[in-house]
């Protein structure tokens, strides 16, 4: 018997997961709060935000997210965890953001902000480091997400879920 393991960006609810079942494990950017549904977190990403290299923010290494309120917006779309955490960060800073494009991968939302569409706030990724823009680090609000593993508390996992569950877990708390 092998290991089903679930790797989704797009935003995973208790009843999607439970329902299908498809999954002995799922990795996750939020927990699922559920009962019978176990998460642990991996590891947390700093999130960015990107502009285009000849931004006027361009040259910052920092900013306060308040300094792109009036910018156009890149982001996923909803049905993506990330777009729940940039929703919620923007709500914290009392911000509305102008949405002007949404996708459905971070690399395709990196690559519109390359194309001088807009601003997004992403996790810096594989297959970003040739588009033509700028990470910068965001102050205030400190702007992170985190990563885990979810999976069904009240169900047995077979051998080889549980070894691989194990080998996941003690990855991460090892570095």
């Amino acid at each position: 018997m092998g290991v089903a393991l679930g790797i989704s960006g797009r935003k995973i609810s208790a009843s999607d997961f439970r329902i299908k079942g498809e999954s002995d494990l799922c990795l996750c950017s939020s927990p699922i709060n559920s009962e019978g549904i176990a998460w642990v977190p991996l590891l947390t990403e700093e999130l960015f935000i990107i502009v285009p290299s000849t931004h006027p923010l361009a040259h910052r290494s920092s900013i306060n997210i308040t300094e792109v309120a009036s910018e156009p917006f890149i982001t996923l779309k909803p049905m993506y965890g990330l777009r729940t955490k940039t929703e919620h960060i923007f709500e914290v800073a009392s911000i509305r953001p102008k949405i002007r494009f949404e996708g459905d991968e971070i690399v395709t939302v990196a690559s519109l902000v390359a194309a001088n569409l807009g601003v997004s706030l992403v996790p810096k990724i594989p297959g970003m480091e040739h588009l033509d823009i700028k990470f910068i680090s965001v102050d205030n609000p400190k702007c992170t997400r985190d990563i885990g593993l979810a999976w069904y508390a009240n169900k047995p996992l077979s051998l080889a879920a549980h070894r691989f569950q194990n080998f996941i877990i003690d990855k991460f708390n090892h570095e």
